[in-house]
């Protein structure tokens, strides 16, 4: 939307996009292990979702001009 102008280095939004998306796949594992049948109907679909995005997004190949 370019509301807000910062110039952040693409590199490290790829790698950090790539640390969510491991984070979030951890997670999902854990939800799946889980005791609790709410957080693993739940919160087991939510960050698979979520993982998914940041695998997306990391994956993003830079324009060039």
């Amino acid at each position: 939307a370019s509301v807000l102008k910062m110039d952040i280095n693409y590199v490290i939004m790829q790698v950090i996009f790539w640390i969510m998306f491991g984070l979030f796949l951890m997670n999902t594992a854990g939800n799946l292990f889980s005791n609790n049948h709410f957080e693993k109907l739940v919160f087991t679909p939510v960050t698979l979702i979520l993982s998914l995005f940041s695998l997306r997004v990391a994956m993003i190949k830079r324009k060039t001009n």
